[in-house]
């Protein structure tokens, strides 16, 4: 039943409409509050992890909600089971982007707030917690890459267009 469950939230998610060709938002650096003109569409869709461990295969989600809010849901499947989900949440709030992550475990969203932002991607950080201290996500050739990171390590994530979207 949770096979079922976890394949019609993906169907549902998959099809998501893409944001318009022209919809640009604005995003405000928070280390030094300049504003610049950056646009997220290139994140949204349905996304494939290539680099992932043999007999595992991991997905996420993005679409937007509105001009200040862009929805996204990961998680990673072995032997048609999930073993690990999160929701992603990347919301402006009082001119400030930040990155919220929130498992079913979790009591509240862990927020790791923008401090790095352009055309090709963005930097979310949250020092006060053990790991990850930060979340990458940048475009790339075949798709997006993304790490999570503190002092001493990095996990890169690569991730190609899900191209089982039937």
């Amino acid at each position: 039943m949770r096979t079922f469950t976890l394949l019609a939230l993906t169907l549902l998610l998959c099809s998501c409409k893409q944001a318009p060709k022209d919809q640009s938002i604005e995003i405000e650096s928070a280390t030094t509050l300049s504003t610049s003109e950056v646009s997220f569409k290139w994140l949204m869709g349905c996304w494939e992890r290539t680099n992932e461990a043999e007999g595992k295969a991991t997905f996420e989600f993005w679409e937007p909600v509105d001009e200040t809010e862009y929805s996204g849901f990961g998680f990673t499947l072995q032997n048609g089971d999930t073993i690990w989900q999160e929701r992603m949440q990347l919301k402006k709030d009082q001119g400030i982007w930040a990155l919220h992550i929130k498992a079913p475990e979790d009591p509240e969203p862990v927020v790791f707030r923008m401090t790095h932002s352009d055309s090709l991607g963005f930097t979310c950080e949250n020092p006060e917690i053990a790991f990850p201290q930060k979340i990458k996500y940048w475009k790339s050739e075949n798709g997006i890459q993304a790490a999570v990171s503190d002092s001493t390590a990095v996990i890169p994530f690569e991730f190609s267009p899900w191209k089982d979207q039937n």
